[in-house]
């Protein structure tokens, strides 16, 4: 659902007139406070330390965030493709790639102590 809406507001913008760029950057903006606390109370049910996630939930989303504007560039600036259509397509394989780190890297479980 979050992507969807990143779309729908992707799209919305640039359609009022906004630079592609600036619309991507706004919309990664919103989805990464959004998302973290969605993903960290629901996807992943996170009992780990709030802080220390965020650092690198943002760490994470700052990766993908260069990623899709390269992306953006490379595909659009250079290439000529249809925005909305590389847009669509780095959502979907950004998405993907963020729920596989954050899985493996942002939500770990809280390592347990041994008592002896």
């Amino acid at each position: 659902m979050a992507n969807a809406a990143a779309f729908l507001f992707y799209t919305l913008f640039t359609f009022l007139g906004m630079n592609i760029k600036l619309a991507m950057s706004i919309v990664f903006i919103g989805c990464l406070c959004q998302t973290f606390v969605l993903n960290k109370s629901w996807t992943f049910s996170h009992q780990g330390e709030t802080r220390k996630t965020f650092y690198k939930y943002a760490a994470l989303y700052m990766c993908a965030y260069i990623i899709n504007l390269v992306s953006l560039y490379v595909f659009v600036d250079l290439y000529h493709y249809n925005h909305y259509i590389v847009q669509a397509i780095m959502i979907v394989s950004l998405a993907a790639f963020l729920f596989t780190i954050q899985k493996l890297f942002v939500f770990t479980p809280p390592k347990e102590t041994v008592h002896e």
